[in-house]
């Protein structure tokens, strides 16, 4: 232990020896952008070629099938490494551009276009793949030059990859010089309005308890959003944007309750597949995601519901990936429906069963079942050999239907949730121990 922490020490003292060493230097002047390296690089400098590239480009994009759905204009931003270099990046500049004019060099395609610009930054117009495929390249780009310049970084890239909402067909007709470029690309990063995030500006939170029933104790709160006339309006998302906005309030509002520390218990949110399916809405729930206190990772609990009977065992692992940084345990909502058919003829079978056999080894803590909305109360047992199969807790929701409470009971789910038993309340309760109060239901 001593060792490495005069390792770690030498260490220090030679990164500060080597900043002071460079900020005695003289002041270097920055490297020039143009003419650019690659042939793909677009040059200011040369007005006349400068419009007719981006007037060819143009044209080849808007004359694609589908061009809406292809290409994309994408920003690299070097802000983050100039930060970890400090007083040593003006020196590495002029290599670190070399690198990465070399790089686009190789993975752009023959259409492709892009403009070094002022700022540490680089424009990349891409077209002939579609979103996706473009976004991924660029994400990979921004990855390698990570790799080169900062090695590999726990929890994020030092590049930055921002995506632009640019229609390069509409957003580059009439452009003839840089300026009006850059006004028009400084458009599209400007923050757009969004009309999803300002259905949730009404929301409260409210707070239903979970039930354990073998602790006799709740220990969670389940967080809902209710509306200003106490509506619960978590479930009322009309489209993808919708429960994107809504996903990312549900994390912000355990945000602030888990930080809180008069409150002990445990927070469980929902969280939709289609929100982390999707790269886009996937981006802004992990960036909220990230603002989560340290407590979170023991006193979080994520429901993903909507996931679809059909994903392959290896993309359910990939999102539920994305989650376990931030919370204690994953659970995943079953849809009742295909247990409830195969529970009238085995109600207890052996093992993981098909429907569930997708969710086996994937890293989830539990299965949900929703009885609230869904009355098969009868599959309540067949849930818990499904869950017992796959070595994970099961979690029920009752709504306010005493029937289901008293099936999820003598079952032997592991958690219950539901106002059948405690009314929802805009404050969370904190630990409580019911003794035999249960019983009485």
């Amino acid at each position: 232990m001593r060792d490495d922490t005069r390792s770690t020490a030498v260490h220090a003292a030679a990164d500060a020896a080597t900043e002071r060493q460079y900020r005695r230097q003289p002041a270097m002047a920055a490297p020039a952008l143009y003419p650019p390296r690659g042939r793909h690089g677009l040059d200011p400098g040369d007005a006349s070629r400068f419009a007719a590239r981006l007037e060819a480009f143009r044209q080849h994009h808007a004359g694609l099938y589908d061009a809406r759905g292809k290409g994309g204009l994408f920003v690299l931003d070097l802000g983050e490494i100039s930060r970890r270099f400090r007083a040593r990046w003006p020196a590495m500049q002029e290599k670190t551009h070399h690198f990465i004019e070399g790089l686009l060099a190789r993975r752009l395609g023959a259409a492709d276009l892009y403009l070094a610009v002022q700022g540490q930054r680089f424009w990349l117009l891409l077209t002939d793949v579609d979103r996706a495929t473009a976004e991924r390249l660029a994400r990979r780009v921004a990855a390698e030059i990570t790799e080169r310049l900062c090695g590999v970084i726990a929890g994020g890239v030092a590049c930055r990859l921002i995506t632009a909402r640019f229609d390069l067909a509409t957003g580059l007709a009439g452009v003839t010089d840089p300026p009006t470029l850059q006004r028009r690309v400084e458009a599209a990063l400007a923050d757009p309005p969004e009309p999803a995030a300002a259905a949730t500006a009404g929301w409260t939170p409210c707070f239903t308890p979970i039930l354990s029933p073998k602790k006799r104790q709740i220990s969670i709160q389940a967080l809902t959003a209710a509306t200003a006339d106490n509506s619960l309006s978590a479930a009322t998302s009309v489209d993808d944007e919708h429960a994107a906005a809504s996903d990312c309030w549900a994390v912000a509002a355990a945000t602030a309750i888990l930080a809180d520390r008069s409150f002990r218990a445990a927070v469980a949110i929902q969280l939709r597949y289609a929100t982390l399916a999707t790269m886009r809405h996937r981006q802004k729930l992990i960036l909220a995601c990230r603002r989560l206190p340290a407590a979170a990772r023991r006193r979080l609990v994520i429901e993903l519901v909507g996931l679809p009977d059909s994903l392959p065992r290896g993309r359910v692992r990939e999102l539920v990936s994305y989650l376990r940084p931030f919370t204690v345990g994953v659970l995943v909502a079953v849809e009742p429906t295909a247990i409830a058919i195969r529970a009238k003829t085995a109600p207890r079978p052996r093992g993981p069963a098909a429907e569930v056999d997708h969710l086996a080894n994937t890293g989830i803590a539990g299965l949900s079942f929703d009885l609230a909305t869904r009355r098969h109360a009868g599959a309540v047992a067949a849930l818990i050999a499904r869950a017992e199969g796959l070595g994970v807790r099961t979690l029920c929701h009752v709504g306010s239907d005493r029937c289901n409470l008293r099936a999820a009971l003598v079952a032997g789910i592991d958690h219950i949730a539901g106002e059948a038993l405690f009314p929802s309340t805009a404050r969370p309760a904190p630990l409580i121990t019911i003794g035999r109060a249960m019983d009485a239901a």
